[in-house]
């Protein structure tokens, strides 16, 4: 509602608003990297002076976010179906490629709008948006419970602890990590892209330190054509299914970082991450 008018020396009379009908989204919001703060501030649009950031960060946080124990998962399904190495290995890269360049395009919008992905909807498609914000919230759900049961038999087989003990354990870190907001999650992140690092480093060398049988092709004709359908879908899932918000980890870089830039570190994180998950197709079956 306007309702007050503002003047003075050499200024016309314009109109103000009497309340700012943004400020239910106001808050403490991060300003610089390696902010501490805990980001509190709504979906409103991230002003010019409060963007910052290289795009080379966009790099990390999809190689840490990536390089993870369900992507071995995915990996290894592809033997488990029959495909062999060779065929097995050619959809992994293939499907991470397509459906990386979609989404590393996507992340591109995030600089030159500075709102999140479907506070951005909101204003094209109103408050129909609302249903495939509950659609992705339900899915986003389901991905940290899945996240979290691989993360706890990990913690189970490396540390000894109790399954459920893992569980918590895991459930509280990601908790913590997405209750801190944008810059919570890139720097931690950026700090654990070396962990991962040597920690897949690892388990790459200990795969092939011992004698290792690549998959052989196992299913023909109609099984073959299910099977490659069916793995490209959850290849597919891995990258598509960030698309829903994926302006949200680009919102605050600078409004004129460039969109090459951005799109060629998204990809070169995730593609990299990606393509050493595959190391789980020499594992025997």
């Amino acid at each position: 509602m306007l309702d007050r008018r503002v003047r003075g020396p050499g200024v016309a009379a314009v109109t103000a608003p009497a309340r700012d009908e943004l400020g239910v989204y106001g808050g403490a919001e991060p300003t610089r990297v390696g902010a501490t703060l805990i980001e509190q501030a709504g979906i409103h649009p991230v002003a010019d002076t409060h963007r910052y950031g290289p795009a080379w960060r966009q790099a990390t946080l999809w190689f840490t976010t990536n390089v993870e124990v369900s992507g071995l998962f995915i990996a290894a399904l592809a033997a488990t179906l029959g495909l062999g190495f060779t065929l097995g290995l050619v959809i992994l890269i293939g499907g991470a490629v397509l459906g990386t360049a979609v989404f590393a395009y996507m992340v591109t919008w995030g600089p030159k709008a500075g709102v999140s992905q479907l506070g951005l909807a909101r204003m094209t498609f109103g408050k129909s948006v609302a249903l495939p914000a509950l659609v992705q919230g339900l899915t986003a759900g389901g991905w940290i419970a899945l996240v979290s049961l691989f993360g706890a038999q990990a913690a189970s087989l490396l540390f000894g602890i109790p399954f459920w003990a893992g569980a918590l354990i895991v459930l509280a870190a990601v908790a913590f990590l997405a209750g801190g907001g944008y810059e919570w999650i890139n720097q931690v992140e950026a700090w654990f892209a070396p962990v991962m690092t040597v920690l897949f480093g690892i388990l790459t060398w200990r795969i092939f330190a011992h004698h290792v049988v690549l998959p052989v092709r196992t299913v023909h004709g109609a099984a073959l054509a299910g099977a490659v359908l069916l793995m490209l879908a959850v290849v597919l899932s891995g990258s598509l299914s960030w698309c829903p918000y994926a302006m949200d980890f680009g919102r605050r870089m600078p409004p004129g970082t460039s969109s090459r830039k951005v799109f060629w570190f998204v990809t070169a994180g995730t593609l990299t991450a990606g393509a050493w998950n595959t190391v789980s197709l020499a594992t025997p079956v």
